[in-house]
């Protein structure tokens, strides 16, 4: 699902780039993006239906529980966070 095939030189691209494929393995429709620290896009970049922005390399372990729980159809999720924003 990333937009390009060279992997990426630094550690903390390369775990969250192994983090955001292991957390999508099961999903059947990857219609999103998200745009890392460096400005690395990862997904779909041609119509994402939205783009995660992940502001720094611990973002997505910032809010592992955000990841951990199920939140279908929950309008309570904030849409900023200083780590990332949809």
């Amino acid at each position: 699902m990333r937009s390009n095939t060279t992997l990426p030189k630094s550690k903390e691209l390369r775990t969250t780039i192994t983090a955001l494929q292991e957390l999508t393995a099961g999903y059947t429709s990857h219609d999103f993006a998200v745009r890392l620290w460096d400005g690395t896009l990862w997904g779909n970049a041609e119509h994402p239906r939205f783009t995660l922005v992940l502001k720094h390399p611990g973002a997505l372990r910032a809010n592992q529980v955000l990841l951990s729980k199920p939140h279908h159809g929950s309008s309570n999720l904030p849409l900023t966070r200083e780590d990332w924003y949809l």
